[in-house]
């Protein structure tokens, strides 16, 4: 064996990536991606877990995996390796109360002995991201995963913040209050959709048809305005108490940041706040190579107090 690697995995609400990394590179050929139904039966979902493990790891039988580093939406036990999903987040519900490693390791054939190590999804995006990405030149960084759901994490040197008076609890916003409701319900492809139709009647899938709706002149930049302010409004006190010296962006509704970019920066002024806003420079990869971390001894035992 030449070298040993970590199984790096992504699970998303609609898809899972997965790929063999080394000291943070990803080894070419290894990585999959397959999309999944996240409301399908549990042996649907383990099923495609399974094919996207399995692929990365025979891709390659010139490397040792010392072990799977998996990067998993909230809500879920990190330590314990136990989802919690019960619908609310309209993902994975069948997996509730599920511990992943008993059902899915079964399915990795020879495999089936390897360690389990989990992380909230946007923190590995937020590892990867200021290990190689956006954020290696700042010390403390408030880092964002815009799609589905809403992720934050975090980071102080290196390492996520999830307690203390300077952090919501976690280092997750998606849940607390705004305007009535909850962040996620602004600041997520559910309210491009709901707020498109009211603004315009229309139906629509996502935010990538809204741009391109923008492109043919067919709409203003309305809703993308309001968006902007929206996440400064949300974003402003968390950054004043982090005293963080940049947001970094990412998630699919990244791809529209040039349409939010300004009404976002003005929100933030007009609240005090001017600090460098950036958008992901690993994209998709950044949370596969943040959950690849996870098997760094001396990053790992100080991760162990945050989980």
């Amino acid at each position: 064996m030449s070298q040993k690697c970590v199984c790096s995995i992504d699970i998303g609400g609609s898809h899972i990536s997965s790929g063999l990394f080394a000291n943070g590179k990803l080894l070419a050929g290894s990585k999959q991606d397959l999309k999944l139904d996240s409301n399908g039966s549990a042996k649907e979902i383990y099923s495609v877990w399974s094919d996207a493990i399995n692929q990365s790891i025979n891709s390659d039988h010139a490397v040792a995996v010392k072990g799977l580093g998996i990067a998993m939406p909230d809500p879920f036990d990190y330590k314990a390796g136990v989802a919690l999903f019960t619908g609310d987040n309209s993902k994975y519900k069948n997996l509730h109360d599920h511990k992943i490693e008993v059902h899915l390791a079964p399915l990795l054939g020879e495999n089936n002995n390897l360690e389990f190590r989990f992380i909230n999804d946007a923190t590995a995006f937020a590892l990867g991201e200021d290990y190689l990405g956006a954020g290696k030149d700042y010390n403390k960084g408030l880092y964002l995963t815009l799609g589905t759901g809403f992720g934050s994490s975090f980071i102080n040197n290196g390492l996520p913040i999830t307690t203390g008076n300077t952090v919501p609890k976690n280092g997750m916003l998606w849940h607390h209050p705004y305007n009535g409701k909850i962040t996620e319900d602004f600041v997520s492809t559910r309210w491009f959709v709901q707020r498109f139709k009211e603004l315009y009647g229309l139906e629509t899938p996502g935010v990538k048809e809204i741009v391109d709706q923008i492109k043919l002149n067919k709409i203003d930049n309305t809703i993308f305005k309001e968006f902007g302010q929206n996440l400064g409004s949300i974003l402003s006190q968390w950054i004043k108490d982090f005293d963080a010296d940049a947001v970094i962006i990412g998630g699919n509704i990244m791809k529209a940041f040039s349409y939010f970019e300004e009404p976002l920066i003005n929100s933030l002024k007009n609240q005090g706040i001017d600090v460098p806003v950036k958008v992901s420079k690993l994209g998709e990869d950044a949370p596969l190579v943040g959950s690849s971390l996870l098997f760094k001894p001396e990053l790992w035992d100080k991760l162990q107090a945050t989980l």
